[in-house]
């Protein structure tokens, strides 16, 4: 499978495709497959549903974000897909709800931190308690 470029994120309608490759700094597929996650050098952080029905584009678009104010470097979903994270240029890191009927998300968390966020991590299952566990690296630049 491989994914058409086109000029940047589009309207959910009219993309097929992820966007310029250069302006995409991370992908990132759901655990389930169901998913696949776009972090840009643009700020944007798409969403692409899986359609079974559609082989020669079986990814569309249904959520795009541009809240971060400077490039997104990192991405990743949770080992249930509720919840997506993004890491940041801008010192910040953002927890995103995921609706998975939709492909939409909403904004929960988004916690500042003194240095960039380069890479972010949910680990593979929930820990006792029900919480999610997080790995985070920050960048001084």
């Amino acid at each position: 499978f491989f994914f058409q470029a086109e000029d940047g994120i589009r309207d959910a309608q009219e993309s097929r495709g992820l966007g310029d490759v250069y302006k995409r700094q991370q992908l990132k597929f759901s655990r389930n497959n169901q998913f696949l996650f776009s972090a840009g050098r643009d700020r944007q952080f798409g969403v692409f549903k899986r359609d079974e029905e559609d082989k020669l584009h079986p990814y569309k678009l249904t959520f795009a974000d541009q809240s971060h104010s400077r490039i997104i470097w990192t991405i990743d979903s949770s080992h249930d897909t509720e919840y997506v994270i993004t890491g940041s240029r801008d010192k910040t890191i953002k927890i995103w709800k995921l609706d998975q009927s939709t492909g939409q998300c909403t904004l929960v968390v988004t916690q500042s931190f003194s240095d960039s966020a380069s890479a972010v991590a949910f680990a593979d299952k929930q820990l006792s308690n029900g919480s999610y566990l997080l790995g985070l690296s920050l960048i001084h630049i």
